[in-house]
This record gives structure tokens, C-alpha cells and sequence, in this order.
């Protein structure tokens, strides 16, 4: 018997959301990074469309550390390895040299945006900047005792590996009881997140 599923309205929010949710579980569990670019330039693509109608500005294809000279250039340097994931018509035997590390950044923004954007935090969304303030806690403001995540908070979840830090975070996201969650403070404390 097939597997079968009903129809489903979705909007272009919700699609975004969901390739970001996506991208971001892929990348805990290591999964192919090609995938991973591929769901959070999709995600961020259509976050940063909605962002700029909002009349929001600063998501990586508008940031202001780039002159407007130079904007579709930039834009074309983003958006160059998902083109090139997506399409063949242009160069059918093309090879690309990519870097993964390019997935953090799309993933960031995405999150980003979409706190911007009003949107609540996913568990997904949640455990990622979780694991910013942990493993890049330099790029925050130094107000973290303030927001109520502790500074031994970040020292003690530092060693868990990867996949094994999404799992620990769900678990307690499960229990209400995680950074970022619905009632507690935010994981990126009151100055939002790191620019």
C-alpha cells in the first residue's frame, strides 16, 4: 500500500519555515550540506523577500556593510551555490567548489529574520541560536546573566556533541523548560541578536 498524504494549503511563510526547520535538523545530525544549503537558501530567499515588505533592512542580501554599487554582485556571489544546486540547463558538466560553512551564516539569517519578522521560535530555531549563545557566545552582548541564561549554562552544554545537543535541547523544549520557548526568556536576550 503507497503512503499517501492529503493535500495541504501552505503559504509562503509557512513553506520558508519549514525548509529552515528543515535545514537546521540536517545540519545538527551532519547531514549532506548540499541539502542543507540547498532548504536554507530557499528558506532565507523567501524570509528575506518578507522581511524588506515588512520595511525591515539588514538580512544578508540588503546588509549596509555593502555599497549599493556592488549589491547584484553580492547578491549573485549568495545566491551562487544554490543556483547552481538547483539548475543545469545553463552548464549541464559544471563542478563548484563549496564551502558548508556558508550554511551557518543562511541559517543565521534566517533565524534571524524571522525573529525580526514576529515570528515565534521553533524548536529548531530555538536550539540553534541556543547553540550560537554556547559555542559563539563572543558575538552576543555581555548581558547573558541578565537574560536569564547563565553563564555556566554555556560552559556546561559546551562539550555535548552536535547531534547530541539538538536531542538534549528537544527533550527539555518538550518539557517547557528550554531557552527560547514560549514564556521564557529569549534566547537572544533583549538587544536581539548578534549583528
Amino acid at each position: 500500500m503507497k503512503h499517501q498524504q492529503p493535500p495541504i494549503t501552505i503559504n509562503k511563510l509557512d513553506a520558508a519555515r519549514r525548509q529552515l526547520r528543515a535545514a537546521i535538523r540536517l545540519w545538527f545530525n551532519n547531514g549532506d550540506p548540499v541539502a542543507v544549503h540547498t532548504l536554507a537558501s530557499a528558506a532565507h530567499e523567501i524570509i528575506h523577500t518578507l522581511f524588506r515588505r515588512a520595511g525591515c533592512r539588514g538580512m544578508m542580501f540588503d546588509t549596509p556593510y555593502i555599497k549599493d554599487e556592488f549589491r547584484s554582485e553580492w547578491a549573485k556571489l549568495l545566491k551562487r551555490h544554490a543556483s547552481f544546486f538547483k539548475h543545469a540547463r545553463e552548464d549541464p558538466d559544471g563542478v563548484t567548489v563549496f564551502n558548508p560553512a556558508t550554511n551557518f551564516g543562511l541559517i543565521t539569517a534566517s533565524a534571524y529574520g524571522l525573529r525580526k519578522l514576529g515570528e515565534p521560535l521553533a524548536v529548531e530555531d530555538a536550539c540553534f541560536t541556543f547553540w550560537l549563545r554556547v559555542h559563539r557566545p563572543n558575538w552576543f552582548p555581555n548581558q547573558v546573566t541578565e537574560n536569564g541564561i547563565p553563564v555556566n549554562l554555556f560552559q556546561r552544554y559546551g562539550d555535548i556533541e552536535i547531534d547530541d545537543f539538538f536531542e538534549m535541547f528537544e527533550s527539555l523544549w518538550r518539557q517547557g523548560k528550554a531557552p527560547g520557548q514560549q514564556g521564557r526568556r529569549d534566547v537572544w536576550g533583549p538587544t536581539g541578536p548578534p549583528n
